[in-house]
């Protein structure tokens, strides 16, 4: 699982762009929006989980120019099925 915490200063739409299969013929890449493509409200402070694999390449993207208050990334590794 991949946590990310973010916040901005001017209220855009937060992506992630995520790259499976990165290196070989299958790789595909998809961009997908946090908060259903909503704008995040600026100064706020957003938390999310996105399942990955090992062997993404993750990126993130912002819609707009935006000063970057906090962006971090923790990977949490589970055991079990």
């Amino acid at each position: 699982i991949l946590r990310v915490i973010v916040s901005e200063n001017t209220g855009v739409v937060f992506s992630l762009n995520l790259t499976r299969g990165f290196g070989t013929a299958a790789a595909a890449t998809s961009l997908m929006p946090y908060n259903a493509g909503v704008a995040l409200v600026a100064n706020c402070l957003y938390l999310f989980d996105v399942p990955v694999q090992a062997g993404d390449v993750v990126n993130f993207q912002f819609g707009a120019l935006t000063t970057i208050l906090m962006l971090d990334a923790y990977l949490i590794t589970t055991m079990g099925p």
